[in-house]
């Protein structure tokens, strides 16, 4: 009897543990780029698009190798984006106006990837995110590409919970968009 106990005990615990890796999350982005200021637009007007060029809405699973409950968003990735980069970029000195609004200077965005994934290591998990983008600038009929990716890894004891996740992934899209925001060449070119 007692071992029998013991099992069900044990097994009320493993399902308490792991519970939350099978439950699926929509996550909320806010991604808090660090954009370093600079007058370099001098109000020149760029006509911004955000395009969402991935698969899949879903960001990866909350389990272990793709298993579990997926991990997608709760709002329009492209909004997210397209917020931050205005913003950004207006840091910078240019006025961002809709696309279509402008066509001497053009700032095209393509999201190519955001993706969370964790592995089964021997005594740990191994947590591995990515995003990534595509700039496509466009002045005066003469172009500027440049693909962007931001990327960690980093070693877990369990599965993140919830909150957790949420602030893993906005840190790699902050990422890629601080990457973006702060390429010189990028600022250069679209405030000839």
């Amino acid at each position: 009897m007692k071992r029998i106990l013991q099992y069900i005990v044990l097994t009320v615990c493993c399902c308490f543990l792991t519970s939350c890796a099978f439950v699926s999350q929509k996550v909320r982005l806010t991604p808090e780029a660090n954009i370093m200021m600079s007058n370099k637009g001098e109000g020149k007007v760029i006509s911004l698009k955000v395009t969402d060029e991935r698969n899949s809405n879903v960001i990866g699973h909350r389990g272990v190798n793709g298993g579990g409950g997926t991990i997608t968003l709760d709002q329009d990735i492209r909004n997210i984006f397209e917020y931050e980069i205005a913003r950004g970029l207006s840091r910078k000195g240019f006025k961002v106006v809709p696309s279509g609004r402008n066509g001497n200077r053009v700032l095209k965005i393509e999201i190519r990837a955001l993706n969370y994934h964790l592995a089964m290591g021997f005594w740990t998990f191994g947590l591995h995110t990515k995003s990534a983008i595509k700039g496509i600038a466009l002045v005066n009929g003469k172009s500027y590409e440049k693909f962007y990716k931001a990327e960690d890894e980093k070693r877990v004891a369990a599965a993140p919970a919830e909150r957790e996740n949420e602030k893993i992934i906005n840190k790699i899209v902050s990422d890629v968009l601080e990457k973006m925001l702060n390429d010189y060449e990028l600022i250069d070119f679209l405030a000839r």
